[in-house]
């Protein structure tokens, strides 16, 4: 397919959004990750080797992969990996697919930036790779959803990527990789670099106006004379008369003097000062001529284009309408100058190029508002005093003629650092300050480029994201982030949370808790602290002292203080070893008529022992009380005295009495006879011991109890 010259461009400017009045707009926001520099206007494309406008095939059905293989592009189809050798990312490449771009108005709408919506899109999004070195790539985006431009290196690895969010038209949308080739470029709306697979599946982008080219172009140097200045770019002109391709004619011989007549241009043949009142210079101008061969090298800096067919020697030319600005495309064989008159003959000024033999380029004068009466293109330096001829060795290739700006809307400056030009007396000037490159993103280090305008380099400073749930924030990938804080106020009374706002939140709760006191529970939270009900530290012992530790609890310590151990039988009752135990009580009422015993509860008791007496009138009146055994006993049993004895036989405590005088006794070494009264004695004396013993066995039972 024949690209379209520059001319074409710029002639359909209005129409084609490729001239922007203002400075480069962005329809939307545009940033890029990795080392690469998002474009978004035609203008920073330096040099266009290719360009695919999808006009060419069916309104239906897919581009086939081999349409701009003479332009260096290819699209692919299949996996990543099997497109590409070493690239690891996922994704399956599809052929884009022909559309009208009636079908989606709605999508694709005044683009922004330059770039073509015009008849026949292509839907869908697309994988492509380059046969020749290519840095530069841009395209015409819809509007619908946020789209990648993804590059690859010829190693597989990303280059980096071109993010581009629109808000409400289309825009031309771009990546310079700053001079590493690109092997394989991607387009979509899928986040490739950051990890989502490629796929076309359902994507409903539509895009127009693919451009590409080898980025970077030095096409030598620039010298003026005169009150003219060089032009460097056809995106320079404004208010275009009339262009000259020489395609129209044969392929040999001379170009008709008035073949563009039409557009104001006539070229002549004949002496300087013939064709021109007032010329002093001396030279003669001839026919150019239709060619096909000349030192071209493609491709053109400038957006120059260089096409099949061109025009070979000088040549001179006048014109018939105010014409300000003229340009061409020059082959790099050696220097060239472009001269100019004014309407009285009289030499404007001079532009002088001299070419670096690596590309061909757009060359042209801009007079400043005078207009041109004659230019002259050849190889002598007029200006310095040398006659004009042609040249056979001089080639050249879309020569466009304007008139100059008729306002600053008309002003583009290929200077992308000196600020929007301003018409003045029919030239563009450039401002006296420059633009103000300040993206308001502190991870990028702002610049500019005099080719590509402002530039943005990501760098990896400290940063502030606005989050106020985030710490430590730095730039990467021209992005602010930093690590989640930690938001925890090690209190298990407080919901630890975070606002992005305000920072961290500790809202007090309700929960059970533990306050790391042992003399406290049931804790729980209270206005953000735990507390606990006091901890009841008693045993019910009145032998332990009750008291309570913070680390261990309830303490139970022994004490020596008077106690009561609830048994009626022991007095002076005290603590000992934990235990309450108090000394035996003695219920003894010195009383021989009483059995003296102790209860548990009711303490002494003294019962009455049946029949003892301690007196005679203790005994019935036929009865005496025996004292030694305190028992009544009838009369007729009693001793012949007065009552018996009145002391005990030994005198001693046992309650038995001594023998009556009356007793018989025993004649000294003769055996006792004993006598009634012996026995009945001794029958006294037994009952009255096992009394006594009976009596203390009882007492000393019940104290054991």
């Amino acid at each position: 397919m024949m690209m379209r010259s520059p001319a074409w461009f710029l002639r359909n400017a209005v129409v084609l959004g490729l001239v922007c009045a203002t400075s480069h707009a962005q329809a939307g926001q545009i940033s890029a990750a990795g080392d690469v520099i998002p474009l978004d206007h035609i203008e920073q494309m330096t040099v266009i080797a290719g360009r695919a406008d999808f006009d060419e095939g069916p309104i239906s059905g897919q581009v086939p992969p081999t349409t701009y293989a003479s332009s260096g592009m290819r699209f692919e189809t299949g996996l990543f990996s099997s497109i590409l050798q070493g690239c690891a990312e996922m994704g399956k490449a599809s052929l884009p697919s022909y559309t009208a771009n009636t079908n989606f108005l709605s999508y694709f709408q005044n683009p922004l930036g330059g770039g073509e919506q015009l008849g026949q899109v292509v839907l869908h999004a697309g994988v492509v790779t380059f046969s020749s070195t290519v840095t530069q790539f841009g395209l015409t985006a819809s509007r619908n959803g946020t789209q990648y431009i993804t590059a690859w290196n010829s190693s597989g690895t990303i280059i980096g990527q071109v993010k581009w969010v629109p808000n409400q038209t289309s825009s031309f949308v771009g990546i310079d990789t700053k001079g590493v080739p690109i092997a394989m470029l991607s387009y979509g709306n899928d986040d490739v670099m950051g990890g989502q697979a490629y796929g076309i599946s359902g994507s409903t982008i539509i895009n127009d106006t693919w451009l590409w080219g080898p980025g970077s172009c030095d096409a030598g140097t620039l010298v003026t004379q005169g009150n003219v200045t060089a032009l460097s770019s056809t995106l320079q002109l404004a208010n275009i008369v009339g262009e000259a391709s020489f395609d129209e004619g044969p392929t040999s011989g001379v170009i008709p003097l008035d073949q563009y007549a039409a557009q104001g241009m006539t070229l002549e043949a004949d002496a300087l000062s013939n064709l021109l009142a007032g010329v002093s210079e001396a030279g003669t101008a001839s026919n150019p001529e239709y060619a096909t061969t000349g030192n071209f090298i493609a491709p053109a800096c400038g957006h120059g284009t260089i096409e099949d067919q061109h025009a070979s020697h000088g040549a001179v030319a006048t014109f018939s309408t105010p014409v300000t600005q003229l340009g061409l495309t020059i082959s790099t064989e050696a220097k060239r100058y472009i001269t100019t008159w004014d309407s009285s003959g009289q030499l404007l000024g001079q532009v002088e190029w001299t070419p670096n033999g690596s590309a061909s380029a757009f060359i042209g004068i801009n007079t400043k508002g005078v207009p041109i009466a004659m230019v002259a293109l050849g190889d002598d330096d007029v200006w310095g005093g040398q006659d004009y001829n042609p040249g056979t060795d001089v080639f050249s290739d879309t020569w466009i003629w304007a008139g100059g700006c008729n306002g600053n809307n008309d002003c583009i400056d290929t200077n992308k650092c000196n600020g929007d030009e301003t018409c003045s007396d029919g030239s563009c000037v450039p401002q006296a300050a420059p633009p103000t490159c300040d993206d308001n993103n502190g991870c990028t280090d702002d610049g500019c480029d005099t080719q590509n305008g402002c530039t943005y380099t990501n760098n990896d400073e400290p940063c502030s994201d606005g989050d106020a749930c985030t710490t430590a924030d730095v730039c990467s990938g021209g992005m602010c982030s930093g690590m989640t804080k930690t938001c925890d106020d090690s209190n298990t009374c407080t919901d630890d949370s975070c606002d992005s706002i305000t920072g961290c939140i500790f809202d007090n709760n309700t929960e059970l808790c533990d306050d790391d006191d042992a003399c406290t529970e049931q804790d729980v939270c209270v206005d953000g602290a735990c507390t606990g009900s006091a901890l009841q530290c008693s045993d019910d012992e009145p032998c332990t002292t009750d008291s309570c530790d913070p680390l261990s609890g309830c303490v139970f310590e022994e004490n020596t203080d008077p106690c009561d151990d609830g048994d009626a039988c022991t007095e002076q009752d005290e603590c000992a070893a934990g235990m309450c135990a108090g000394s035996t009580l003695s219920c003894d009422d010195d009383d021989v008529c009483t059995a003296d015993s102790c209860d548990l509860i009711t303490a002494c008791g003294h019962a009455a022992i049946e029949g003892c007496c301690k007196s005679d009138d203790d005994c019935a009146a036929n009865e005496r009380c025996q004292l030694d055994t305190n028992s009544c006993l009838p009369e007729s049993t009693s001793s012949s005295g007065s009552g018996g004895a009145s002391g005990p036989i030994d005198g001693g405590s046992n309650g038995v009495s001594a023998p009556s005088a009356s007793c018989s006794c025993r004649v000294l070494g003769s055996p006792a006879t004993p006598s009634r009264n012996d026995v009945g004695w001794l029958l006294v004396i037994a009952l009255s011991l096992g009394w006594r013993r009976r009596r203390q066995g009882v007492i000393q039972s019940r104290h054991s109890a």
